[in-house]
């Protein structure tokens, strides 16, 4: 199990929360996502180790700015 943390840039609202969670929930192996809009970031929880390429896809598809690990 991991956990780890990015930095997300763009989310201003609940909305941008929903759609942010929304898609690292879809990437395989993600258990739970926690995002803090206040902050800036997402929280995502796996069963293992995730490549950080299909986290950043995720967000920016979402319509976000990844910034990497925060």
């Amino acid at each position: 199990m991991t956990d780890v943390v990015y930095s997300v840039n763009g989310m201003s609202c609940d909305h941008c929360r929903r759609a942010v969670e929304h898609a690292l929930k879809a990437v395989p192996d993600v258990l739970q996502v926690q995002v803090d809009v206040v902050k800036g970031i997402a929280r995502v929880h796996s069963e293992r180790e995730l490549a950080e390429e299909a986290i950043r896809v995720a967000i920016e598809d979402a319509g976000y700015e990844f910034l990497g690990k925060a």
